[in-house]
C-alpha cells in the first residue's frame, strides 16, 4: 500500500478530532472535600485542547479537551483560579489569572472566552489534504 494512501486518511482523521467536542470535566480539589465546600465552573465559549485549571498552586486539570470544567471540593473564600490551554489549533495561548469568591456549598462560575482557532494550522491540514488526494 502506497504511503500516500495512508496519509489522507490520517489528515481527514486528525481534522475531524480538533474540531470535536467533547464531554464536560469533573475534578475534585485536594482539599479537605466534604459538606462547607464550594464548587468552581469553568464554562469556555466552545472546546478547546490542551486546557489546565489550576486552583491556587494545586493542578486540579491538565490536557482537556472540552468547554466545561467543574472542580469540586474547593475551600470557601477568595481563591487564584488560573486557566491554561496551549495548542497548535489555538491563534494564541490562553493564560486566565484571577481571585474569585468561592462560597462554601456553592458555585461559583466563570464563564472565559476561547482564543481564536488558528488559521495556519486548518489552512495546512487543508493543503496537505488536497495534495495527498491529488497525488492519491
Amino acid at each position: 500500500m502506497s504511503p500516500r494512501v495512508l496519509v489522507c486518511p490520517a489528515l481527514v482523521a486528525a481534522l475531524f478530532l480538533s474540531a470535536c467536542a467533547t464531554d464536560p470535566v469533573t475534578a475534585h480539589s485536594g482539599a479537605a472535600g466534604g459538606k462547607g465546600t464550594g464548587t468552581v465552573v469553568v464554562q469556555l465559549d466552545r472546546a478547546i485542547p490542551g486546557l489546565g485549571v489550576i486552583v491556587d498552586d494545586e493542578t486540579v486539570v491538565e490536557g482537556a479537551h472540552t468547554d466545561q470544567i467543574t472542580v469540586d471540593g474547593v475551600e470557601p473564600g477568595g481563591r487564584r483560579i488560573r486557566v491554561v490551554a496551549s495548542s497548535i489549533t489555538l491563534e494564541e495561548d490562553l493564560a486566565y489569572d484571577r481571585v474569585h469568591k468561592v462560597a462554601a456549598d456553592g458555585a461559583s462560575v466563570i464563564e472565559i472566552e476561547a482564543p481564536a482557532e488558528s488559521v495556519i494550522f486548518k489552512d495546512t491540514v487543508l493543503l496537505l489534504m488536497a495534495i495527498a488526494i491529488t497525488l492519491g
